[in-house]
């Protein structure tokens, strides 16, 4: 009997029986009818499937909060799941004649009536982790649950680069402009259909004006006064964690040199015994 991940999307959000994925040989809901079961690839050599689902289910989770109940390796797909199976259903007619999509290849459908193709749609984001000198900025927005600090982020919009989408959302958000823009990792983000493009930069000036009304805080943090952070299935927790391990690492080298600098002036210490004898003004 060979078993498959099925991964159950329903009013958004994902089927965990006990917790888990369920994994059995047949999909242990009915499926929606008229709806594509996608292929997610194998996870550790087992079939995974995503299937939307229209029954009134028990144990659903919202998508990101499974990142507290599922291995990472169960939990990837359920993004994928989620993405592909609100594409499918924001996808059932044809946007130029309203004809029925009909599934045509991987990720794709055609109108069963002009023949138009469509294809899944991804809206590239762009976040940003801005720095000054020792210090990073952390931000609050309105539309952010909890207390919690994050990144300047936002959509690239037509014609622009992401590179440009980062200077200009944090302009238009901070009133700062930027250098050294890097590029640093990219996320799946279920918001739907975003993926998540994050960079480094450095500030040109200090002075905060939240031009943006989308901000309600923003400011400055060292690594000694962070307040509540992201979570760490985010980007944008990674691009913190990446920067509050770099400057630990700088302060520990700095602290490193300072030692040695003051050992050098201070001379060779002989508190160990073994260490006095074996040094060159012992042996004289």
């Amino acid at each position: 009997m060979k078993k498959i991940y099925w991964y159950i999307i329903c009013d958004g959000k994902l089927y965990l029986p006990n917790g888990e994925v369920p994994c059995e040989e047949f999909c242990p809901v009915a499926p929606a009818p008229g709806k594509i079961v996608f292929g997610l690839g194998l996870i550790s050599g087992i079939p995974a499937r995503a299937v939307c689902c229209e029954e009134k289910l028990d144990s659903l989770v919202g998508v990101r909060d499974a990142f507290e109940l599922l291995p990472e390796s169960l939990y990837k797909p359920a993004l994928a799941a989620l993405e592909k199976v609100l594409w499918d259903l924001n996808s059932q007619h044809c946007p130029v004649c309203g004809g029925r999509m009909d599934p045509a290849g991987f990720s794709g459908k055609r109108c069963c009536s002009c023949g138009k193709p469509q294809y899944t749609i991804i809206a590239p984001a762009a976040i940003i982790l801005i720095k000054r000198k020792h210090s990073a900025l952390l931000v609050r927005a309105k539309n952010f649950r909890g207390t919690f600090y994050g990144l300047v982020a936002g959509f690239v919009e037509l014609g622009e680069s992401v590179e440009e989408c980062v200077a200009r959302e944090a302009y238009e958000e901070t009133g700062l402009t930027l250098k050294n823009i890097k590029y640093f990792g990219s996320q799946i983000w279920p918001y739907p259909n975003s993926l998540m493009l994050g960079f480094t930069a450095e500030a040109t000036n200090d002075k905060i004006s939240l031009l943006d009304s989308e901000l309600t805080a923003a400011e400055f943090f060292s690594i000694d006064n962070l307040p509540e952070l992201p979570r760490k299935d985010s980007l944008a927790r990674k691009l913190i964690d990446s920067w509050i391990a770099e400057e630990t690492a700088a302060r520990e080298q700095q602290a490193a040199a300072k030692l040695a600098a003051q050992q050098l002036a201070q001379g060779p210490s002989f508190n160990d015994f073994e260490a006095f004898k074996a040094a060159a003004i012992y042996q004289k």
